[in-house]
């Protein structure tokens, strides 16, 4: 499923009259399916009162296991998008995951600022999961950190 924003959010940006509920959706981070704990984080660590449209459009079909292709500006909230719906499903394997377990998530970005960005984002949605570990690769590190960040739960590679 591809879902493109790009075209709706210009056309909606270019009315400066109408005020978030643009960017916004009518709903809860609750009612799109995600685990209570992850909607406290969401609110308590980055602020997020509401989802915005991309992220009530993309998490349900992401929760459903159906792939995405989200085509949306900057500060829509993509990365969010896809990143709740990974916690959502780790936090509920039983028996918890452990970081001997592996990697379980690979999140590739292209560039090492957006890595870092990415990685903030998931430590902060992390804070009550502490038994998902995230972690990140960059080119031009020792082999031996590499390896051991492989270890992590949620592995960043740029």
């Amino acid at each position: 499923m591809e879902l493109n924003l790009n075209k709706r959010k210009k056309q909606k940006t270019d009315n400066s009259s109408t005020g978030n509920s643009e960017v916004f959706a009518s709903c809860t981070f609750e009612s799109l399916g995600l685990h209570t704990t992850l909607c406290d984080q969401l609110k308590e660590r980055l602020g997020f009162e509401a989802p915005t449209l991309v992220q009530a459009q993309a998490i349900p079909v992401i929760l459903s296991g159906r792939h995405v292709l989200v085509n949306a500006a900057t500060g829509t909230g993509k990365t969010v998008a896809y990143l709740a719906p990974v916690i959502h499903q780790l936090q509920k394997c039983d028996p918890r995951i452990q970081r001997s377990d592996g990697t379980f998530a690979l999140v590739l970005v292209p560039t090492h600022e957006l890595c870092m960005q990415v990685y903030e984002i998931l430590q902060k949605l992390l804070h009550r999961f502490h038994w998902i570990v995230p972690g990140y690769i960059m080119g031009g590190e020792s082999r031996n950190k590499e390896k051991a960040r492989l270890r992590k739960g949620i592995l960043l590679a740029n």
